[in-house]
Parts: C-alpha cells; structure tokens; sequence
C-alpha cells in the first residue's frame, strides 16, 4: 500500500513552489479577496485553497477528500539571504494504512532570490495537487526550512 500511495503521489501529485519578495512597505497594503480572514501584511504560516498575491485565501487546517489542491503560504518576520535555501516537506502525519506514520511524500529545496533593499518580509508559497487516486483521509504536515533550521510548520487534515 505504501508503495502505491508514493509511487500515486511521485508521479501524479503536481507540486511547486515559488518564493517571493514582498513589496517595500510603501505597496505592501494590498488586500486579498473578499470574505478572506487573513491580511496581506499578516506573517505567519498558513494553510489554504488558494493563493493570490501571496496572500492565503480563505485559511483552513480542514479539508475534503476532494480538494483539488492544498496550499500553504509562509510569511516570514526575517529576509533571507539571496542564495539561501527553503526546504519544504510535504508529510502524511497519520493516513492509517495508506502509509506508515511520518512518511515524507514529497520534498523540494528552493533557492532565495531577488530579495530587494527596502522589502519587509519574504514569502514562501507551496501547494500540493490531490493524488489521481484521492487524499488519504488522515493528519499532514508541512516543514519548512531555512539552512538546516526549521522555520514553521502548517498542519492540516484531510477528512
């Protein structure tokens, strides 16, 4: 079953990732969509159906077993440096027998750039595409890391 489920999310779960600079403070007051509890100015890690602007849309730790796509969006307090690395794991915390506990599904090391003088905070944007076969109903996770420090953690459920 193991097998399956990554050779599933190895080959047909679409995962990117992209990280940004915000704008000098001076632009950073954008605001994103209506109904959306988060502010664009607002750090920390959350997780989401969508993204626009690098703003976490409508922010949630529950989803369906039919959600096409899980994104989760960091926000950091400090810059990076250009050059620097983020390690983000996606983890399927507890999927009963669809995987053992803890299984790393899948990683991906994406380099800082273009971090502009003048910029308060960098985002990290990265999502998931639910596997051919559906999400595992169970408990995940995703770490992300500057360097070899863990920076934040999102934990969501599929149900």
């Amino acid at each position: 079953m193991l097998h399956k489920l990554l050779l599933s999310v190895g080959v047909f779960v679409a995962l990117s990732v992209s990280c940004k600079s915000k704008e000098p403070a001076s632009n950073a007051g954008d605001q994103p969509a209506e109904g959306s509890a988060i502010v664009a100015e607002q750090m920390g890690t959350f997780t989401c159906m969508d993204v626009k602007n690098d703003v976490c849309l409508e922010p949630t730790d529950r989803f369906a077993a039919t959600v096409p796509v899980v994104h989760v969006t960091y926000k950091t307090k400090d810059l990076p440096e250009n050059g620097g690395t983020y390690v983000i794991k996606w983890i399927a915390e507890d999927v009963g027998a669809a995987a053992p506990a803890n299984t790393v599904i899948a990683t991906l090391n994406e380099p800082v750039k273009d971090v502009q003088p003048g910029v308060k905070n960098y985002v990290v944007n990265s999502r998931m595409s639910k596997p051919t076969e559906g999400w595992p109903v169970g408990k995940y996770r995703v770490e992300v890391s500057y360097g070899d420090k863990l920076v934040t953690t999102a934990k969501f459920s599929i149900q």
